[in-house]
């Protein structure tokens, strides 16, 4: 079932691309000259030295310039759900302004659900160590030893636990610009969404993600 759906899906974007290649060279152009924009300007403004002077300027910019990059990306995302519906689309489309409060608030929400528990279990990891050391239980060869145990578990713990939140909310932007729903509501849709599939979207992920990699070599 999973070799047909990415079978399916790689097929789908195949023929796509093709039928409209000179439309998505054109957004591509135009996301390489938002990307080239800040770098561009980073690079005169370091050349010349004058970033102390111009810096807040340049931050300014900067700022500005990640906001319409996301609201592009928003807006690709919309023109790719609107060419698999067959519906016309158009560049206009891409700067979809009302989507990016939701979009920025649910990854703020996602980033306080990924630090704040793994956060707390640091926290708490610490002062267990400290008061296992103060107590002097096996003297500094058992607090080292444990030290060495512990933190390699704990970062496997935010690996698999950013993972989880990653793929539970996988989702979130497409409810937000498909359905026009609002940051909690996306995220609930793409949480009901994705249950039961996670595993199929981390193995459906990587398969992309190699796709990615052969398209840069």
């Amino acid at each position: 079932m999973k070799s047909y759906v990415l079978g399916q899906a790689w097929k789908f974007g195949w023929e796509t691309t093709k039928q409209r290649f000179w439309f998505f060279s054109k957004i591509l152009l135009i996301m390489l000259a938002l990307m080239a924009v800040p770098q561009i300007l980073n690079a005169l403004t370091d050349k010349g030295g004058s970033l102390e002077k111009y810096g807040l300027l340049v931050g300014g910019i900067n700022l500005i310039m990640i906001v319409v990059q996301t609201t592009v990306g928003l807006g690709f995302l919309k023109i790719i759900l609107k060419i698999g519906d067959n519906q016309p689309v158009s560049l206009g489309e891409l700067l979809p302004w009302k989507f990016f409060w939701p979009a920025f608030l649910s990854k703020f929400i996602i980033q306080l659900a990924l630090f704040i528990p793994l956060g707390v279990l640091g926290f708490a990891l610490a002062i267990g160590l400290i008061a296992f050391g103060a107590a002097g239980a096996g003297g500094l060869e058992a607090l080292t030893g444990l030290g060495i145990i512990a933190v390699p578990v704990f970062l496997l713990v935010n690996v698999f636990y950013a993972f989880y939140l990653s793929l539970r909310f996988i989702l979130t932007d497409y409810f937000i610009v498909d359905q026009g729903l609002s940051a909690i509501n996306a995220l609930k849709a793409s949480s009901a969404a994705t249950k039961g599939l996670r595993w199929s979207l981390l193995w459906t992920s990587f398969a992309l993600g190699c796709i990615n990699i052969l398209g840069v070599l």
